[in-house]
């Protein structure tokens, strides 16, 4: 996670986002961009370039704090995806035959996700998000 200014020496902000966004990163990078501009162009300008959260300052602290449990949410999310597909990857490396199976296992769910993302009973529930995710410890509907 990056929280960073508009205004610095050197390189501003918004290039800042742009580079983060132009490297290759094993992760994803949160970015926070803080600024005393406040105009819709400005805020457009910042997203554009790259920035998750866009804050005018003067801002209080506590807005700070819960805009960073946020992004730490959505970091959290990509980590746990990770760490399943490393988790998946280690297994099917050791024994093919596992390995398959897991990704046999993932198409199931996904195709069996899908059809109920079709039925009135589900789709408020089960989205494009939902089954991107494949989230274990959500409680069964």
């Amino acid at each position: 996670m990056v929280i960073s200014d508009w205004v610095m020496p050197g390189m501003d902000g918004v290039e800042l986002c742009r580079r983060i966004r132009a490297m290759e990163s094993p992760g994803y990078v949160y970015v926070i961009l803080l600024t005393s501009r406040d105009n819709i162009q400005d805020v457009v300008e910042g997203l554009t370039a790259g920035a998750d959260d866009f804050m005018t300052k003067p801002f209080l602290p506590d807005e700070l704090r819960v805009r960073i449990r946020a992004g730490e949410r959505l970091l959290s999310l990509e980590t746990r995806e990770v760490a399943i597909f490393a988790l998946a990857r280690l297994a099917e490396s050791r024994d093919p035959e596992t390995g398959e199976h897991l990704e046999r296992m993932r198409n199931y769910s996904r195709i069996l996700a899908q059809h109920l993302a079709t039925t009135p009973q589900h789709a408020d529930e089960v989205n494009d998000e939902f089954i991107r995710l494949d989230l274990p410890d959500q409680p069964p509907p």
